[in-house]
């Protein structure tokens, strides 16, 4: 039976792996940290977005957006070739073989299946952690995935990818607290940036911006949207240091 092409579009994508005649492809955890780390190396050489990914014994699952035609084909053969050629010598196999010889690819248009998805992903049905999975990188200041898109889109930052949510509250926006006008965070935080400056006279912009912002987050009339306009760094950035911080 003739094989049907495959759509390659640019788009959202959840992509599933498995091992030739169902054989197990990740027999030990240093399997399984081994592919995520190429996962890593491969995003950034063809500049796919990799929103989530999960490294079961048998398969593995990726979410990934794709911007042109044949970048999706392009990262998956090199992740492929490479954790195939790492199989072969690490246990001394010949088969020709180690994955089934076409991924399974299912194009995401809908919003909430996608936050649905990268939940799923992350926790199992009693609702722990998994392991071999990307919910690690939703906690990271420098994630090795891209994080953002998700963070944004969900409204609730951690919570929204990393547990289940409400029919009716995935996307939902988060209100502002109104305690304070966004002029009036602004000199807040030029505020804190002066007090840091004045202990410190030689610190560096970055870091005193930083600093300001971290002092402001102890303040929960202040919401994680007005700080992010007012300091020019992202929402998702700014949510994963309160989580952090305060």
């Amino acid at each position: 039976m003739p094989k049907t092409a495959r759509n390659d579009s640019a788009g959202i994508y959840h992509i599933v792996v498995s091992g030739y005649q169902n054989c197990p492809v990740f027999l030990k955890d240093t399997d399984k940290t081994a592919y995520i780390s190429r996962i890593w190396s491969y995003r950034k050489e063809t500049q796919i977005l990799v929103y989530a990914y999960l490294i079961e014994d048998n398969t593995a699952h990726l979410v990934l957006e794709t911007t042109s035609k044949g970048q999706m084909a392009d990262f998956m053969k090199r992740l492929g070739i490479s954790y195939s050629r790492y199989f072969r010598n690490h246990y001394a196999v010949d088969r020709i073989r180690i994955f089934r010889d076409r991924y399974i690819s299912e194009k995401i248009t809908d919003r909430r299946k996608l936050i649905r998805l990268v939940q799923m992903l992350h926790r199992d049905r009693k609702g722990h952690f998994r392991r071999f999975s990307s919910y690690r990188e939703y906690f990271r200041l420098d994630p090795q995935i891209d994080t953002k898109t998700i963070l944004d889109e969900t409204r609730f930052g951690f919570s929204g990818a990393l547990f289940p949510s409400s029919e009716d509250g995935i996307l939902r926006e988060k209100p502002e607290r109104g305690a304070f006008s966004d002029e009036e965070v602004r000199q807040k935080l030029e505020r804190a940036r002066e007090k840091i400056r004045e202990k410190d006279p030689l610190i560096g912009e970055e870091e005193c911006l930083m600093g300001a912002v971290r002092s402001l987050l102890q303040d929960r009339r202040i919401s994680v949207r007005q700080l992010s306009r007012a300091s020019g760094l992202s929402k998702s950035k700014v949510d994963r240091m309160r989580q952090i911080f305060s």
